[in-house]
């Protein structure tokens, strides 16, 4: 076998997937040595993901070789290898002396506000609110890898302008997209009972997920919020707002 080859089988036997290590703190000499060791944690609106690599004090691994010596003794815990043998192989693994370490910062995209009707409301039936704001990943790199954060919608809260409040798990979603009819109520919608100019406001809370290169996701522990832009409904009452045609020729429309 080369050296190249019991290398490989060395760090594939000690070391866990990029990414892996539950936070630079718990990195091991193996690790840092690799590029393993990241943590990720949630800095105000945006997720900063950092990665060591190097271990300093470098150190040495015996030569590689096949044949039976003394560099083949069992180790004192008798599990039949020692700390730089894997199953009778070793490997030339030379540490650095240079410790590098990088920091990144993801951020989520901006969340949305869409209502329909669109900018107006009619005074004692329900007006739908619905956000944009869904699973997505921002990318960048970390000491010359491929790093990802994906960001999961978790809460939704509404302030509707005039008081009402509600929080919900979803974003919401159409009217047409649910299948039901115009003024239907819906998971977040809101009736205004009063005319005036209301300004709606939603606050997203998002819980995020990192990996470095190919590694497993890993949670990033707590919450992150943003607000979406400030949306402006006009409420007013039906016969206001109705601009096709009066309830004598359409009994069925809104307020009729």
């Amino acid at each position: 076998m080369t050296r190249l080859a019991r290398l490989v089988a060395v760090l594939l036997a000690l070391s866990p997937a990029i990414g892996a290590t539950g936070g630079v703190g718990d990195c091991t000499a193996f690790d840092k040595a690799a590029g393993l060791c990241s943590s990720g944690s949630i800095a105000g609106d945006h997720v900063d993901v950092g990665a060591e690599t190097g271990a300093s004090g470098g150190s040495q691994a015996s030569e590689g070789h096949d044949g039976s010596s003394d560099d083949d003794a069992t180790s004192p815990a008798g599990n039949g290898c020692r700390p730089d043998v894997v199953c009778g192989l070793t490997a030339n693994l030379v540490f650095p002396d240079l410790s590098l370490s990088d920091l990144a910062s993801f951020y989520p995209s901006k969340p949305s506000v869409s209502a329909e009707p669109n900018g107006w409301a009619v005074i004692g039936l329900d007006t739908n609110f619905f956000s944009d704001a869904k699973v997505h990943t921002a990318s960048g790199t970390l000491l010359g890898q491929s790093a990802s954060v994906r960001f999961s919608p978790v809460g939704f809260h509404w302030e509707y302008g005039d008081g009402g409040k509600a929080t919900t798990t979803s974003a919401g979603s159409s009217w047409q997209a649910l299948g039901v009819p115009e003024f239907s109520r819906t998971a977040t919608s809101h009736v205004y009972s009063t005319e005036g100019s209301y300004s709606v406001s939603l606050t997203v809370s998002y819980s995020a997920q990192y990996r470095v290169a190919s590694g497993p996701w890993l949670d990033v522990p707590g919450t992150l919020t943003l607000s979406a832009p400030t949306f402006t409904v006009l409420a007013s009452d039906a016969k206001t707002v109705l601009v096709q045609r009066d309830c004598l020729l359409d009994p069925g429309g809104p307020g009729c």
